[in-house]
């Protein structure tokens, strides 16, 4: 599945397996270290929220920070469900 398609329909990874979750995880990282706009950005966050295991969620998180930890955390400040983020994940992923 390509991750334009995921992007447009974050859902679509509720029904995932696996294996097609680890994929959907590793592009996103993979395109995070090439540089993405605050829009693409935002659209990979929106498709984590849509993730239902938190775990899985997390080190999806996690894998996308370790390309690029400032870039990371200046994007995701600027989300606009930034404080769900913190919320829900900053215990697991964030080092402030």
């Amino acid at each position: 599945m390509n991750l334009k398609t995921i992007y447009e329909t974050p859902e679509l990874v509720q029904t995932l397996e696996q294996d097609e979750l680890w994929d959907v995880a590793n592009g996103m990282a993979d395109q995070f270290s090439e540089g993405v706009t605050d829009t693409v950005f935002e659209r990979m966050m929106l498709v984590i929220l849509a993730i239902p295991r938190i775990d899985f969620a997390c080190i999806t998180l996690r894998m996308i920070k370790e390309r690029n930890k400032e870039t990371f955390k200046i994007q995701l400040r600027k989300c606009t469900n930034f404080e769900k983020f913190k919320n829900d994940y900053a215990r697991y992923v964030i080092d402030w």
